[in-house]
């Protein structure tokens, strides 16, 4: 789990409080302290609950609708994400990355974002091959971000996705 730049920003809050309390002799500064350092713990702790249980709920599916395809065409593949509705509380982000050797066409998205309350999401990725080899495409990526947008976290799906590039035929002349 990582922090964001809004944790930082707060936690840094709390922190000048702390110092205000020493150095000015202010008592009183000490209520921010106190009352940012739990809160900051709370939602750690609620962010981490939630991560645990999106990873375990969400469900990534990375095809290649053909396996094998000719150096110079395309390939389609296709990312399907699903959650339960219960669990789509925090949005998340899931993206694929392609091996070098194939490139995505640029009018084709490779990632899907969940928002808060979304449960499905699919988006078909145009690939293009330029080298021929068997290529094992990377797992997707899962980002989630926690309801506060203080913490986030990066987790990697399992995938057997692979894609055979074959090379062109030879054209013979007699």
């Amino acid at each position: 789990m990582q922090a964001t730049r809004d944790f930082w920003t707060i936690a840094s809050v709390g922190v000048l409080f702390s110092l205000l309390t020493l150095i000015a002799e202010r008592p009183v500064a000490l209520v921010g302290t106190i009352g940012i350092g739990p809160w900051l713990l709370a939602t750690a702790w609620t962010a981490t609950r939630t991560f645990h249980r999106l990873n375990e709920t969400v469900a990534v599916e990375y095809t290649i609708d053909t396996p094998t395809a000719q150096v110079g065409s395309t390939a389609t593949g296709t990312l399907r994400v699903t959650r339960p509705a219960a669990a789509a509380t925090v949005p998340i982000q899931v993206s694929v990355t392609l091996p070098p050797g194939i490139h995505c066409s640029s009018d084709t998205a490779q990632s899907v974002t969940l928002a808060a309350g979304e449960t499905t999401a699919t988006t078909v990725i145009t690939m293009e091959t330029s080298v021929a080899g068997e290529f094992d495409l990377p797992a997707p990526t899962v980002k989630m971000t926690d309801a506060s947008a203080l913490y986030t976290e990066t987790v990697h799906r399992q995938a057997d996705t692979q894609l055979t590039v074959l090379p062109p035929e030879p054209t013979v002349h007699v």
